[in-house]
């Protein structure tokens, strides 16, 4: 007798095979799918992460800011105080000395920028998904160079005016006026009016610095991620 013999199954074979590369794609795609959403998760965590940084940094501002505000509009009307006195020819000898030493010592904007170094060196702020963050990040930090401007120009003029009235004011007894020709003269008047002046472009930069960084704050704490991680913290 002759064996009979068993053809190949060919098409049960192929829908075997098409089985087989279905359950493989398959899983690749649900690996691709759960990867990307662990990079978006990832990516949304470290969102949040810098801009939670980003207000610290912000409120360090806000309050040097408003500090330094301060101290610059009480030099300024000592300033302005003191000429308002030379116009009407008033004497002057106390006033211009306390003016004198007030405008002298000035303070500088050290700034909080760490975050935003950080977001510039490691292309992070593309990670940052509102444009209207991301705007308002590049205003408000690159007034720092207008800051740093007037803090440049404004000691140069401190020095002038220290120059000016080294020997004619005692910086030891609260600027007592030992030369009285420095409270009348010419050169006294410009140097207390350039003062004023620049005191009131410095003042008019914070405030504008003070203000990009109080909205960029207000918009960082209205974004979603933000919101979510504040509510649930104060669910606890």
């Amino acid at each position: 007798m002759k064996k009979s013999r068993k053809g190949v199954r060919w098409r049960e074979l192929l829908r075997n095979k098409l089985f087989d590369l279905v359950i493989v794609i398959t899983g690749i795609t649900i690996a691709y799918e759960l990867n990307n959403a662990k990079e978006t998760r990832d990516d949304r965590n470290l969102e949040r992460f810098y801009l939670e940084s980003m207000v610290v940094d912000l409120d360090k501002d806000i309050l040097e800011y408003e500090d330094n505000l301060k101290e610059f509009s009480r030099d300024r009307n000592f300033a302005l105080g003191t000429l308002a006195g030379m116009q009407k020819g008033a004497d002057i000898s106390d006033s211009i000395g306390i003016a004198v030493l007030n405008i002298s010592s000035t303070k500088t904007f050290e700034g909080h920028n760490n975050t935003y170094s950080t977001l510039m060196t490691s292309n992070g702020l593309n990670l940052i998904e509102d444009q209207a963050i991301r705007n308002l990040i590049h205003e408000h930090y690159r007034l720092y160079a207008s800051i740093e401007r007037f803090e440049t120009e404004h000691t140069d003029l401190i020095r002038r005016v220290n120059g000016h009235f080294i020997s004619a004011i005692d910086y030891g007894r609260a600027g007592l006026v030992i030369d009285q020709r420095a409270a009348i003269n010419t050169e006294s008047k410009n140097l207390l009016t350039l003062c004023a002046i620049q005191l009131q472009s410095g003042i008019w930069r914070y405030e504008e610095s003070l203000r990009k960084a109080q909205d960029l704050k207000a918009l960082i704490l209205s974004n979603s991620l933000v919101l979510e991680r504040r509510q649930s913290t104060t669910s606890r």
